[in-house]
Formats: C-alpha cells, sequence, structure tokens
C-alpha cells in the first residue's frame, strides 16, 4: 500500500473495531472504501455476500461493484492457487453481494420476511409521481370525510385557512408526518407554567419600574418625554398586568424607541412584554396544537392502511417499516447481525436518526445503543447539504462519539489530491471562520492538506449593479463569466470548454449564464436544467396531442398555433378569434381561407383522424412526420438535446402502448398528471460532450470535480418557505393561531422558525464548501450587488441592528476583502454599465454573413441532421422473417397478437416468456439454489398460477439437465457476468449513427485475456439458412458490444441450446459485419409500408395478421 496515506491505510486495515472516517473533500474516499472491501475479501475465509455495504444512490453502488470487480480481476490476474480460486469465486457471485442503498435493502428486508411485515412479497416501489398522486388523494379524501362528519378539529383549523390551503399544509408535512407521529402529543410544548407565568410578570414590573426610574438623569429629549407619558399611565400599565389583561398592557410599547443612555433598560422592558406576549399564545395555541395533533394522527393511519391497501409505498414508508420489524422481530434482527461480519456506510452526513437505528439494529441488534464491532461509517460533515430531504448532519457526530464509546477508531483523511494549493489555502481560511474548530460542534473547519501544483489565486469579482436595475447587474455577471471563460481557455492551451463548469445554487438562476454563453458562441450543456416535462420541447408534444385530442380547447389549440409548428403569430390568432367571434379557435381556423392556415388546418385535420382511429405510437409517428418536429428542433440551440428528449418521450409511449394497453388519451392523462405532480425525470441521456461548459446545481456537482470552476451568484439569498408551519425535531411542531390581521405567530413558531433559519445558514456554508472543493485548478467566484445598499447594511450590522444571518457575499467581503484573508484570492470590482457596454471579445463576434446571389441559393443542399437509430439483432431477424413484419413492429410500433404459445390445455404461453423465465433462473442459481432460483424467477412477473405450472413443467427440466450438463461445468469456475445490458452505439451508415441494444447472457473472462459470450436458447440448433443467419449476426452484434465495454478482443461467442445440450458457434465474424452493414444500408433507404415486401411463409405465426393486408 505504497501509494495510500497513513490515515488511509488505517481506515483500510482497521477491520477488529468499529471504525469513523471524517474524509475532507478529494480524499480519496471511494478509492479507501473499494480497498478496504478488497482487503476483507484477500481473507480466504471471508466472502463479499457478508460484507454489507450501504451507498448514498444507487448510481454510486453501481460504481462502487464495477470498481470492486475490476480489482478482482486485477487479483485473479497476479494470484495463483487457492488465493486465485477465492477470488474467482468471489467474482463470480459479486453480482449478488449486498452492496445497495439503504432503501435498497430495506426493501429486501421487507421481501425476506412479509409475513412479518404483513406485505407482499411482490410489492412493487412507485414512480415519485405516483406516490405524490397517492398522498395528494388521501389527503383530499380524508378531509372530505372530515367535512361531512362535521369533525370539530378540521372545523377549528378552517377558521384559520381554507380547505385548499390546509390541504397544501398536510402534504408539506408528509415526509416528516412519521417524526411527528414519534414526537407525543404535539400540544405539549405550548403549556405555560404558572411559575414562568408569573416570573415573567414580576420581571416586566420590575424593568418597567427601573425604565423609568433612569428618566430622571436625561436631558430633556424625544426618550425622556416618553418616560414621563409613560410615568402618568403607570397605574393603569400595573392594574392591567397584574390582571392578566396584554391587550392593555402591550400598546404601552409603541410610546417609546430604545435610544439614547435608556436604550439597554427599555429593550430589557419589551423583551419582558414580549416574552409575556409568547406565554399568552402558546397558551392560547394549545386547542390549535391539539387539533393539529388529532388531525396528523388520524392521517398517518389513514395514510398507512391506503398505502398497504393500495399497495403505494414510498421509500421513507418501507425504511420504517424495516426498521419496526427488525426492531419488534428480535429473532430477524439477530439472524441479520449473524449474517454480516462487516457493515459499510458511505456518505454518512447525509443520513437521519431512523437510518441510525437501522445501522445500530444491523451491528448490535438494538436500535438505542451501538453495541456491535463491525461497523465502518465514511462521510464528511463539512458536505452534508441534504437537509431538504431530510438528512440531519448531528447524526454523523453522534455516531462518531458512539463509536469511540465501543473502543473503536475516529480517523481523518485530511490529504486533498485535487484542488491547486491555492485553492486549498482559501477554502482553510474562509471555513475556519465559518464553520469554526469547536470540536464540540456537528460540523467543524479540518485544514486539508493540498498535494497538487501551484497555479493562480482564486478570482473574487463583484460586479456593481451602481444606478442601475438588478437585472442588469445580474446580465453583467453573466457576461463577465462568458467573457472570463473564453480568455481562461485562450491562455490555457490544457483547457478546453468542456473542462469547466459553472455551478449556480439553484437552477432557476442558470439563465442569464445560458444566454450570455450562446451570445458569445462557447458551447454548453445544462445538466442540471427544468424538469423533464417542463422542457419547451415536451410541453409543445403534450399541447399537441391535446389539441388534437380534444379541439375545442382553445387554450392547447393557441398554443399549437404559435409554436414552431404552427408558426402563427398572435396577431392572427387574435385575428382569427375576431373575425369569427361566434366560434372557437379550431372552427376559426377550418373557416380561414388564408392560405397557409389551410395548411396547417389539413395537418391538425390528418392527425385528429389518426388520434381517433390509430394506435399511440402511431399517432406520436404522424405528428413527428406531419409536423417535422425532428428538422424544427435540430435547428434550434441545443437540437440534441431537444430531439433526445422527444425521442426518449415517444419511447415511453411506446411502451405505455405496450406493456399497459394504454392508449392516446391515457398517455395524455399520465404525462399531465406527472406535469402535475412535478415527477422527477432526467432528461434524455446523450453522450457527455467534451467540448461544452457544463452549467448545473451545486448539488448536482457533488462527487464531481472539474479543472476550472465558476461560482456566481454569491449575493444569492434563499426564498423563505410558505408552508406557515415550523418543524424541528428536538422542539415539535409550530403552529399559528388566529389574529386581528389572519394567522399570527406563536412564540414556539418564532423559537423554531429562528433556528430553522440558523441551520439552513449552516447548510448554506456547507453549500459553499462543496462548490469551492469541486476545482481543481482555477477558481472564480462573483456576485451582482449594489454596493451602496451593501455599505449601508454593513454599518448597520456592525451597529447590532440586522440580525439575519450573513448571505456568501457578505462572509467572502469581510474574510478575503476587509480581514485576514486579503492575499489568498484576487479581488476584482467591476461596474456592470461598464461590462454591458464593453463589445464582446473578437473571437466571439458575430461573423459577417456571406453574401450570395439570389440564385446562387437555389444550388444548395439542404442541411442533413445525424440520425440515431435503435435496432437489436432481435429485429433484424424479425426483418429476414418478413420485413413487413419487421415495418409494423419496429416503425410503426403495432401491437402484436402473439400466437405462438408453448403448453397444453388451457393456458399455454409464449416462447419468448419461457425463454425469459430461463435466462432468469441461470441468471439467479449463480447466488442461490437452484430449487429457490426457479421460485424466485417466477416472482419477477406477475405469472398466473397457470402460467407458473406450465414454466415449472416446460422450463425446470431444461435448466434441471443444462446445470448437470458438462457444457455448463466447463465455465463454472472462470469469472463472468450474467446479463450484461447494451445500448451502444456500433456502427454508421450514411448519416446515421446505429446504436444497437441487447442482454448478453454471459460473458466469460477466459486465461488468456480474451472474453467469450454465451447465449441461452430454450429452441434447437438452427436447420435453414435463414436461421443460421438470424443467430450469425445476433453473435457478431453481442461480440461488437462485449469488445465496447470490455475493451477486450472476443475470442469465441456461442449458442448454448438447452434442449439438446449442444453448441453453435459463430465462425465468420468478418462476413457477418460486412453482411449487416449492408443490411443496414439497405434499411436506411426503406421508408414506407410498401416498400417492405411480404413473405408470406410464416404468416401463420405471426402477431400482425389481424391488420396486414399481405
Amino acid at each position: 500500500m505504497a501509494d495510500f496515506t497513513r490515515e488511509q491505510i488505517l481506515a483500510i486495515t482497521t477491520l477488529d473495531r468499529n471504525v469513523s472516517v471524517s474524509a475532507g473533500a478529494g480524499s480519496g474516499k471511494t478509492r479507501v472504501l473499494v480497498e478496504r472491501f478488497l482487503t476483507i475479501l484477500r481473507d480466504p475465509e471471508k466472502s463479499a455476500d457478508r460484507i454489507l455495504a450501504i451507498t448514498f444512490t444507487r448510481k454510486a453502488a453501481r460504481e462502487m461493484r464495477e470498481r470492486i470487480r475490476k480489482s478482482l480481476l486485477e487479483e485473479v490476474g497476479r494470484s495463483s492457487g487457492e488465493l486465485k480460486a477465492h477470488f474467482e469465486e468471489e467474482l463470480r457471485h459479486l453480482d449478488g453481494a449486498p452492496i445497495t442503498t439503504i432503501d435498497g435493502f430495506c426493501s429486501q428486508i421487507l421481501r425476506d420476511h412479509p409475513v412479518e411485515a404483513g406485505m407482499d412479497p411482490q410489492f412493487t416501489v412507485k414512480e415519485e409521481y405516483e406516490v405524490k398522486e397517492f398522498q395528494a388523494s388521501v389527503i383530499d379524501a380524508f378531509l372530505r370525510d372530515l367535512l361531512k362528519k362535521e369533525d370539530e378539529d378540521l372545523e377549528l383549523l378552517l377558521g384559520l385557512y381554507h380547505p385548499g390551503r390546509l390541504g397544501s399544509m398536510l402534504y408539506g408535512l408528509i415526509e416528516i408526518l412519521p417524526d411527528l407521529m414519534a414526537l407525543g402529543d404535539l400540544s405539549a410544548p405550548y403549556a405555560v407554567n404558572k411559575d414562568d407565568w408569573e416570573t415573567a410578570k414580576i420581571h416586566a414590573e420590575e424593568t418597567f419600574l427601573a425604565m423609568l426610574a433612569s428618566g430622571a438623569d436625561l436631558k430633556p429629549s424625544k426618550t425622556k418625554d416618553a418616560l414621563l407619558e409613560l410615568q402618568n399611565g403607570q397605574t393603569v400599565y400595573h392594574e392591567a398586568l397584574a390582571a392578566n389583561d396584554l391587550e392593555t398592557v402591550l400598546p404601552f410599547m409603541n410610546l417609546i424607541r430604545a435610544a439614547g443612555k435608556a436604550a439597554p433598560l427599555i429593550k430589557e422592558w419589551k423583551e419582558a412584554l414580549i416574552k409575556l406576549q409568547g406565554y399568552a399564545r402558546n397558551k392560547a395555541a394549545i386547542p390549535y396544537a391539539k387539533a393539529w395533533n388529532s388531525l396528523l394522527h388520524r392521517l398517518s393511519e389513514r395514510l398507512e392502511e391506503e398505502s398497504l391497501r393500495q399497495e403505494i409505498f414510498s421509500f421513507s414508508f418501507l425504511a420504517g417499516r424495516a426498521v419496526s420489524l427488525l426492531r419488534d422481530h428480535p429473532e430477524i434482527c439477530r439472524a441479520y447481525q449473524h449474517r454480516f461480519d462487516y457493515i459499510m456506510v458511505d456518505e454518512f452526513q447525509d443520513t437521519n436518526e431512523q437510518q441510525k437505528e437501522l445501522v445500530y439494529l444491523l451491528s448490535g441488534a438494538t436500535a438505542s445503543e451501538l453495541r456491535g464491532k463491525n461497523l465502518f461509517i465514511v462521510g464528511d460533515a463539512k458536505q452534508s447539504i441534504y437537509r431538504f430531504r431530510g438528512a440531519d448532519v448531528t447524526v454523523f457526530r453522534v455516531v462518531r462519539d458512539d463509536i469511540m464509546k465501543t473502543g473503536g477508531t475516529d480517523i481523518v483523511m485530511a490529504d486533498n489530491f485535487r484542488s491547486a494549493p491555492e485553492i486549498i489555502e482559501s477554502c482553510n481560511c474562509l471555513f475556519r471562520d465559518l464553520l469554526g474548530t469547536n470540536p464540540q460542534k456537528a460540523v467543524m473547519a479540518q485544514d486539508l492538506v493540498p498535494h497538487q501544483k501551484r497555479t493562480q489565486k482564486p478570482i473574487l469579482a463583484i460586479i456593481d449593479q451602481e444606478d442601475g436595475t438588478f437585472p442588469d447587474a445580474q446580465r453583467a455577471e453573466a457576461q463577465w463569466v462568458a467573457q472570463k471563460i473564453d480568455a481562461v481557455v485562450k491562455s490555457h492551451e490544457e483547457l478546453g470548454y468542456g473542462d469547466i463548469a459553472i455551478l449556480v445554487p439553484a437552477i432557476r438562476l442558470a439563465e442569464p449564464y445560458a444566454a450570455a454563453l450562446a451570445e458569445a458562441h462557447i458551447p454548453y450543456t445544462m445538466t442540471d436544467g427544468k424538469g423533464f416535462y417542463e422542457q419547451q420541447e415536451i410541453i409543445d408534444i403534450i399541447t399537441i396531442m391535446t389539441a388534437v385530442l380534444s379541439p375545442d380547447v382553445d387554450w392547447a389549440m393557441a398554443g399549437v398555433l404559435r409554436s414552431p409548428y404552427g408558426g402563427l403569430t398572435d396577431q392572427e390568432i387574435l385575428g382569427l378569434l375576431h373575425t369569427y367571434p361566434q366560434k372557437n379557435l379550431w372552427e376559426s381556423l377550418s373557416q380561414s381561407i388564408e392560405p397557409s392556415h389551410v395548411k396547417l388546418w389539413k395537418k391538425l385535420t390528418a392527425l385528429m383522424h389518426v388520434a381517433r382511429l390509430g394506435s399511440l405510437p402511431e399517432l406520436f409517428d404522424t405528428i413527428m412526420e406531419t409536423l417535422h418536429v425532428e428538422s424544427l428542433l435540430l435547428a434550434m440551440p441545443h437540437g440534441r438535446e431537444k430531439m433526445a428528449n422527444v425521442w426518449k418521450l415517444r419511447s415511453m409511449a411506446a411502451s405505455f402502448a405496450m406493456q399497459e394497453g394504454g392508449g392516446s388519451e391515457d398517455f395524455l392523462d399520465r404525462l399531465n398528471l406527472m406535469r402535475r405532480m412535478q415527477a422527477r425525470e432526467s432528461g434524455a441521456a446523450l453522450e457527455p460532450d467534451a467540448k461544452s461548459v457544463q452549467i448545473m446545481t451545486i448539488h448536482k456537482s457533488k462527487g464531481l470535480e472539474f479543472p476550472a470552476v465558476f461560482l456566481p451568484d454569491q449575493q444569492y439569498k434563499s426564498p423563505p418557505g410558505r408552508l406557515g408551519l415550523q418543524y424541528l425535531p428536538s422542539a415539535g411542531l409550530g403552529i399559528m393561531i388566529p389574529g386581528e390581521e389572519g394567522p399570527q405567530k406563536t412564540a414556539l413558531y418564532e423559537e423554531l422558525s429562528e433556528e430553522n433559519r440558523a441551520l439552513e445558514w449552516e447548510e448554506k456554508k456547507r453549500q459553499l464548501y462543496v462548490a469551492m472543493t469541486r476545482a481543481e485548478k482555477y477558481l472564480f467566484l462573483s456576485a451582482a450587488v449594489s454596493e451602496e445598499k451593501e455599505a449601508a447594511r454593513r454599518e448597520k450590522r456592525a451597529k447590532g441592528s440586522v440580525k439575519s444571518p450573513e448571505n456568501w457575499y457578505e462572509s467572502l467581503r469581510r474574510i478575503f476583502h476587509d480581514g485576514g484573508g486579503k492575499d489568498l484570492v484576487d479581488w476584482v470590482e467591476l461596474k456592470a454599465s461598464e461590462i454591458l457596454a464593453a463589445p464582446l471579445p473578437l473571437s466571439v463576434r458575430e461573423a459577417p454573413l456571406l453574401e450570395l446571389e439570389a440564385d446562387a441559393f437555389e444550388k444548395l443542399e439542404p442541411v442533413e441532421f445525424p440520425q440515431r437509430v435503435l435496432l437489436s439483432a432481435s429485429a433484424l431477424g424479425i426483418y429476414d422473417l418478413c420485413p413487413r413484419r419487421y415495418f409494423y413492429q419496429y416503425r410503426s410500433h403495432m401491437p402484436s397478437l402473439d400466437p405462438d404459445v408453448v403448453g397444453t390445455g388451457s393456458v399455454r404461453i409464449a416462447p419468448a416468456t419461457l425463454g425469459t423465465y430461463i435466462h432468469k433462473v441461470l441468471e439467479l442459481s449463480r447466488t442461490a439454489p437452484v430449487k429457490e432460483a426457479k421460485e424466485l424467477a417466477l416472482l419477477e412477473e406477475a405469472y398466473s398460477d397457470g402460467e407458473k405450472a406450465v414454466l415449472r413443467k416446460e422450463g425446470g427440466p431444461l435448466i434441471d439437465a443444462y446445470l448437470a450438463s458438462p457444457l455448463y461445468a466447463a465455465y463454472e469456475n472462470l469469472p463472468q457476468e450474467a446479463e450484461v445490458d447494451f445500448e451502444l452505439p456500433l456502427m454508421n451508415v450514411g448519416n446515421a449513427s446505429i446504436y444497437f441494444d441487447g442482454s448478453i447472457d454471459k460473458v466469460v473472462h477466459l486465461p488468456d485475456g480474451t472474453l467469450e459470450i454465451i447465449d441461452y436458447k430454450s429452441g434447437h440448433p438452427p436447420v435453414d439458412g435463414m436461421e443460421r443467419k438470424a443467430y450469425s449476426r445476433q453473435l457478431a452484434i453481442y461480440s461488437l458490444a462485449a469488445e465496447a465495454l470490455y475493451h477486450k478482443k472476443v475470442s469465441r461467442a456461442s449458442l448454448h441450446f438447452l434442449r439438446s445440450l449442444t453448441t453453435w458457434e459463430l465462425t465468420d465474424r468478418d462476413g457477418e459485419v460486412a453482411d449487416l452493414e449492408a443490411l443496414l444500408t439497405k434499411l436506411q433507404t426503406l421508408d414506407e409500408e410498401e416498400d417492405f415486401e411480404t413473405k408470406t411463409a410464416a404468416c401463420t405465426y405471426c402477431g400482425f395478421g389481424y391488420f396486414c393486408k399481405k
């Protein structure tokens, strides 16, 4: 381990006790995790299935598994004898090793113990939008039921909020509902102790008298006059205070301001009255708190009942259920405790109390105390930025302390292998101030130790808006960023645009930077933009579908007409409505004789015809073709991304039609639901563009690194929450009560609000830490501010009259401009007006337009845009069988009625179903006994009892015979992977990039460093030329894919036929590849249905006979 640091080695090799690791940014955390995993496996007595490795995301789990796989392959290559055999065995079973997320592991616990969990073991975790819709519908039904019953608690709260607002508040509490239930009686914190009340009254009396007495020493002033007025009214004050009449007492505060020598006494008196007011409001809040308590407890029960009844489960529900199961069934908990020798949890700073309980239960069979000795946690409290998702950074500190109590080890990895020393020095200075160095705090600064070469100081640019507007200053900041990016790329040969990232606090702030880069002709990619369903190209398709399915919906028709596909101006649309005032917009368009209107009317009429009579995929394809969607989108800025998103939507439509049998209206309803629920759906994945600046949020950048990073908007302040409630696990629920001018805040609400603001600022500091430590070589920060206003604010803050936390800009200025960090950054002050007035750099100015004679344009060829074509070996096999069937199935995406079945009697199954079952059993048999694998495979799909019987009867004997055959045994001890999915560009034909997708049943790593690929077939070896051709082509495609995935040569590709226990090999790969290119070239020339010939030999077995014209 010569290339590991001392702390890394300690983290890797300490296996006999609990270990916590604080891994600073760029300290090699992932590398340590993988090496620790391998260190355990270097003991031949240990196995990966006894190591529970929990990561924060599924992506991280996949990456960790692949890193371990790669390292195991290297260990196999340099080992021998029993150790080599051990590594090969671990490699074979790695896919079954418990490397997962907390959500995934909780789901598995519940599936393993469905009776104790009270759940169907075949439950599925719904999509986020489905869970949201379910929760909203339960709340709606819950409130309606209570309204019918004239529920007292509900009626009390409806006196404060209208039903829609109350429903939104309940919906906003859904994620923390389990935590609220754990608090018990939510009204308890509002109880006012009689002694506290009397003590506060006495203090209000004493401070009042002391304040009045101070007036004797004052010179004539407004304060002295105010004190005299208060003295004249003191009898009323004393009597009202004694009678607890705060309505009379509190207005006395308005008679005097805290000024002059008497200011401290005046301030103390007012604070005493405000405390009394808070007690009074809390006391008045008790019936409302009880109503909330009752309502939330009943809602929690209703949600759990409906979740189980409808089988709609969120991840938080499953996690809570899993923890309860382990806590309530000690024998199950002990079984898991004995199952895992080691527990490793990554990103522990982003866990919460419930997840801590889960880890403690797994380690030592109790939720409240860490009793085991096998826990390894790694994280960085300074990078905890997911409080909005329920993460509690204090949990990391608590568990670290508990680990030390068990005799464990706490390790700090402070070496930074990512960033230049100048960046690290500025970070150390800044965060020593912002985070402090108090070891008793949950988060404290820990200086990083740089290991890279020096480059340059971070640049901090302040753009003053002067007399202009703030939007002008924002535009100036964006233009400065674009200009600086251009300059950086020109002055550093090693940098390209793809090495630069702009990280923004919130994605809604990204647009000015995208516009400035576009203006400067700098390529960029926004990797964390608006949600998929809010992209304009997706909204346009949804609007088109709405209009052609419901032509009388004017807003949708107007959207189509004014979109790029309609091309009408707003004036034209208004003209149609004014010309035909009694008709809707569609009827008005149909009456118009304007040629462009007639042409558009014909297009939409054709789409409406398909919408009424055609399938969903057919409607989608007709929209694409009739409205020239592809050519229009590709001509727009970022056309590739827009087109990819539309193709993704088209794929979703085809899947919806084929798998759920849904039609166009059903799909439109689904899309509208997803938009309404703000469903998270990523945009279509494109290959990373190495030549584009990346624009993303700071949260999205976590775990990434870039040679140059720009951090604009340092003046940004997050908008306040609008829920109307405050919550902290340690204090309870802060509510409002009726006031003269609407709901007024209780003292508990104010207290929690202030604490939440402080916690949000602490997380904002950590967010800045994450952002700055993404930079490898160059770091640029900027802010757009009004320096005049900021100077006044600094003066007020110095006097103590500004109570709100600093924003990033204020902190940066205090430390790097006015404080001890002056020499660590280059501070630049700029004026917005000068930036906006400056011309763009010469290299990015618009090139002069090429001047051509008019007739020259007639000779220009149209621009061809690259096409992305997705195929599979199966699709080409269908083409061989019948080109017309290929057209129906893969070009038109029509539903198939497949008569090709296996089985006897009333229950029969398609051969593909049998093949899927056999493939799944063979995959599962690598990590489970064959008998168990057969049953587990039946649970993968919703098979009927009859279908299960056919699969057992037809598939069981084939599987048993194959697993017992020499054919299987020959590969049993070789490293291999099963079910390797791919979607890769394997060929280019003309202007098309041909992608192939598929799944290789088995990839075997041969001793000579080459690969063998194997595909299982449940049928018989090929007997005719067509079938042989299809198999040969499939193996050729799979060979190309395997070589692209593994960067190794495929030396052998074969089929294993399970019925005859024989093999069939690819012999002429080069010839097959050449034939494949010829076929693909031909397919590119075919377009219409008539271009695809009909072969009638297989009509009996064709699922499109109901439609085919033959």
